[in-house]
């Protein structure tokens, strides 16, 4: 080989060399925690932590990843930027993650932007807290840097009008090439105050895939594929008292974006199974179906021993659909314990927003609390019945609440979950007026027999 292509091939070479420590230094120079740090803190309302973050530039994907990740409510030390190494550690995150790996794209990396292909989150923590009135914990959080409090009211209210315009996928800038995201071991935690309750999603374990997501075209590239398996936990918080908990999968169908107003509002069909283990203690809708009960003392119905819970004994599941803030079943679903069980009809909804809710349920009791009520109907036919044969008052009784033999109940709940009004949906019988009018049918029967 001649010496001047020898010369040449080596000159491309220290080049290529020198080219690609140049880029590696570059790209790590943009990814160092202060400078993440001061990108988020400049973009949201929050004050963000980050111990290291390590860069495989050369790797196929690219991938990046942040360790010891947390964001809180924003203070002085994000407002004026203060370097890390002189912060004190955030004491009260609302969100932090073990560990974030991005697998990002290489050349959007060299312009010091992520551009992201697939999200891992581990060991995720989240709380939300909402309160009587006003914006949730996190949404403040995830709002624009607010740097106008010496604005005048009004001139601060048009600037949250605009915000609040603005606060579209076309803002956030969210990445048209991701493909899947993944959160390991997510622990999420809702309280709220004006119902006194926490939720608690714990050992979570959830996947989007299949996301196709074009900002210029939402009306056919805006979907993805969710899977979830988790322990949702409800407790309230003043008496400390849990209402239960429940062992949830499933998967659904997203439009992560809303077409019309461009904004991150997820729409899903949903399918899920309540699995074996799941428990029911008590709650505020338990209670007051169970105060409902009590108006069928005077058809000698006893249902005093009956406990509204318990442990489920095969999966439910529950098929619907989520959006602007509301589940509705698509389908009926029925959940069985061991003494009873209830049916939700199609249509049923739970508005989470505000709490509300419109539950159409089906309550059948098991072989031995049917026997119990069968049985409390004779001892209040002997001790209370005196205006027409106890056969009839049994068969009355009978016709209206035994189905297949077993006591079934129609009822219906609405408004305030945490304060609801319950009915029955079918009329119950008029003992009065249908007694008489059976005891009549009964006598002309006999009548007739006599006769023939």
């Amino acid at each position: 080989m001649k010496s001047w292509i020898r010369r040449f091939l080596l000159l491309g070479i220290i080049l290529t060399l020198a080219g690609g420590t140049v880029l590696y230094l570059a790209a790590n120079f943009f990814f160092q925690p202060e400078k993440l740090v001061r990108k988020l803190e400049k973009r949201l309302n929050c004050r963000t932590s980050i111990s290291a973050v390590e860069l495989s530039l050369f790797a196929q994907p690219a991938r990046l990843v942040i360790k010891d990740f947390a964001m809180a409510k924003r203070d002085g030390h994000a407002d004026q930027q203060t370097p890390l190494a002189d912060r004190p550690a955030i004491t009260n995150p609302q969100i932090t993650a073990k560990e974030i790996s991005l697998a990002v794209s290489f050349p959007h990396l060299l312009l010091g932007r992520i551009h992201v292909h697939e999200f891992l989150g581990s060991e995720v923590t989240g709380k939300l807290i909402k309160p009587e009135e006003g914006d949730h914990s996190l949404e403040s959080l995830f709002d624009k840097p607010r740097r106008d409090d010496k604005k005048p009211k009004k001139v601060r209210d048009e600037d949250k009008d605009k915000d609040d315009d603005d606060d579209t996928i076309d803002r956030l800038k969210i990445s048209t090439s991701l493909r899947s995201a993944r959160l390991e071991n997510l622990t999420f935690v809702i309280e709220l105050e004006k119902k006194d309750t926490r939720i608690s999603w714990t050992d979570v374990n959830l996947d989007l895939s299949d996301v196709e997501l074009s900002p210029g075209d939402l009306e056919t590239k805006n979907h993805a594929k969710i899977a979830v398996r988790a322990n949702i936990l409800f407790d309230h918080l003043e008496s400390g008292e849990r209402f239960g908990n429940m062992m949830l999968q499933g998967s659904g169908d997203v439009r992560p974006v809303d077409p019309k107003t461009r904004k991150i509002e997820p729409a899903v069909d949903f399918q899920l199974e309540a699995l074996v283990g799941t428990r029911l203690e008590t709650a505020p809708l338990m209670h007051a179906v169970a105060k409902k009960l009590r108006d069928l003392e005077k058809y000698g119905i006893q249902l005093d021993d009956i406990k509204l819970g318990g442990d489920l004994v095969q999966p439910a599941r529950l098929k619907g659909n989520y959006r602007d803030h509301q589940f509705t079943l698509t389908e009926d679903t029925t959940v069985d314990f061991s003494d009873y069980g209830f049916s939700l009809a199609e249509g049923s909804w739970y508005e989470s927003e505000d709490g509300q809710h419109e539950f159409k349920t089906t309550l059948m009791a098991g072989p031995a609390i049917t026997e119990g009520i069968i049985g409390s109907v004779d001892r209040y036919v002997r001790r209370k019945v005196r205006f027409l044969p106890p056969d009839v008052f049994r068969r009355l009784i009978g016709d209206h609440f035994l189905k297949d033999g077993r006591f079934t109940l129609k009822l219906i709940t609405k408004g305030d979950i945490g304060k609801p009004r319950v009915g029955f949906s079918d009329k119950l019988p008029d003992i009065d007026v249908d007694a008489v009018k059976d005891s009549a049918e009964d006598l002309i029967k006999d009548l007739k027999s006599i006769f023939r």
